[in-house]
């Protein structure tokens, strides 16, 4: 006699692992049913996003596809129950997965039960085309132009750029027109001649800037609606106003860096650009970096080196980007002797983290080193890697074995005070391809040099690099495949490097 199934209201997480099984995703038993213990209506209530996002955050696509159709097929067997619970099935099913307009009659929530703010009308009277789906499943009415906060964040970033072309040039005029101190001294001050001189005052003013400076990041990363931009607009706007006010004490610190670059690919259009701040305490061996791009990513850096021993870098790295709410950290540890150098890195991750291990010893000449990477989410050893190397005055020797399958070699000759070569050797097993290069550089004179290179897929670059006074240097190089000199896709280059 079969035992007739339970209502779904009744299952347990017993009665929901048993279905998974059936509809074929035992895989996630242990998550969704051990882990995160769902029973009969919790897994009747599940959405899309659900899936996508924490804690769950399923990352094979099909599965997340194939699981939301079971899903709804439950749904749809059960829409009686849906009801009782307030939803309705149709408003589930044209929701993808996520709370629809329609979805709760009567009733203000959107955003996967979270209040609706962007309207004054209940979500019931608003028709479905009103709004826009996003791919996570969630929905925002639809607006005719972008939102304000976007645009200020627009004009700040113009005003960033704008501050530091200005500032620079004025650094520039200042600094070439200034008077010897000794000679011309400064005009004296009625009100700050009179007031005694606080030595630490400036180095305490650029910590508090520092202090700010995380704060802000701290909040930006743990606010609830991360994506808005009024955060990043006021940050840029005050950060450089005292940029440009006063850049002279700004910038006049040695343990203060900033750091900016930009590139440009005309194939795909793309404009890349990024700016560093570092800020160094020498006296307590700290150095703070603020890490900013065009893909909207913000890191911070903190390092503490020759404190706890001598010898010992630790180093707190962490970024976050706030369009997709991606967060990473890392800690970094180093520690380098006069014949041994040693590190360890852990990057934190959801699923698990990852140890990166390094050692280098040296004696006379000689190097050996190693380096590894565990992944602790699937408990095995992902990279495995081994070289020695040998160097004096004018020869170096290095070979490397990578994961026990690729292994290579390369050698280094200055041949003279003009002239310098190199051969370059690798195989890997199983595939046995063997890829092979040698370069060479000529100095012409003390300006200006020229390098050539060629490997065994035709590939040859010739480079040419002219310093043309101290801190202008200009080089021009060219790649081309001598397989399909005529297909084209060779490369020229050019590259003007300015140094202060």
């Amino acid at each position: 006699m079969a035992v007739s199934q339970p209502s779904i209201r009744r299952w347990t997480t017993k009665h929901v692992a048993k279905w998974l099984k059936e509809e074929g995703f035992s895989d996630y038993v242990d998550l969704l049913c051990n882990r995160h213990r769902l029973d009969g209506t919790s897994i009747l209530t599940l959405t899309e996003y659900d899936l996508r996002c924490p804690p769950l955050e399923l990352k094979v696509l099909g599965d997340i596809k194939r699981l939301m159709v079971s899903i709804r097929k439950l749904q749809k067997q059960n829409s009686d129950v849906l009801e009782e619970l307030g939803y309705t099935y149709e408003g589930w099913l044209s929701g993808s997965g996520a709370h629809s307009p329609n979805s709760i009659q009567g009733s203000d929530w959107l955003y996967n039960g979270d209040p609706a703010r962007d309207s004054d009308e209940p979500v019931a009277s608003l028709s479905a085309d009103q709004y826009q789906q996003y791919t996570n499943g969630k929905y925002k009415q639809h607006t005719r132009r972008l939102d304000p906060e976007y645009w200020k964040t627009i004009l700040s970033s113009v005003y960033v750029v704008f501050v530091f072309g200005f500032t620079s040039f004025v650094m520039v005029i200042v600094h070439e027109r200034v008077p010897d101190m000794q000679t011309y001294p400064p005009l004296p001050d009625i009100f700050l001649d009179s007031v005694p001189r606080i030595p630490w005052a400036f180095a305490m003013a650029e910590a508090c800037g520092v202090v700010l400076c995380n704060i802000w990041l701290l909040v930006l990363l743990l606010h609830k609606h991360r994506i808005i931009s009024t955060l990043q607009e006021e940050w840029l706007f005050l950060h450089h106003t005292v940029i440009w006010v006063n850049p002279q004490e700004t910038f006049s610190t040695k343990d203060m860096e900033f750091t900016t670059s930009g590139s440009s690919n005309t194939d795909t259009s793309k404009v890349i650009g990024s700016l560093d701040t570092k800020y160094k305490w020498s006296e307590y061996g700290l150095t703070f970096t603020e890490k900013w791009n065009t893909d909207n990513t913000l890191g911070t850096e903190i390092t503490v080196e020759d404190q706890i021993a001598k010898g010992l870098k630790l180093t707190f790295d962490t970024t976050f980007s706030p369009n997709t709410g991606k967060k990473s950290g890392k800690v970094k540890t180093a520690y380098k002797r006069e014949f041994v150098n040693l590190g360890c890195d852990v990057d934190f991750d959801f699923a698990g983290p990852a140890i990166h291990g390094a050692a280098v010893v040296g004696y006379e000449g000689w190097l050996a080193g190693y380096q590894m990477t565990f992944d602790t989410a699937k408990s095995k050893m992902t990279q495995n890697n081994f070289s020695v190397g040998y160097k004096t005055g004018d020869f170096q020797l290095h070979t490397n074995v990578n994961d026990g399958s690729e292994f290579g070699g390369s050698i280094y000759q200055k041949v003279s005070d003009k002239l310098e070569t190199a051969v370059n050797l690798a195989w890997t097993a199983g595939s046995n391809s063997t890829r092979f290069g040698i370069a060479a550089k000529y100095q012409l004179d003390s300006t200006a040099s020229i390098s050539a290179k060629v490997n065994n897929s035709s590939l040859i670059g010739v480079g040419y690099t002219q310093t043309l006074r101290p801190g202008v240097k200009l080089t021009l190089s060219s790649l081309i495949d001598g397989k399909s000199i005529n297909a084209g896709g060779h490369k020229l280059g050019l590259g003007l490097e300015l140094e202060a």
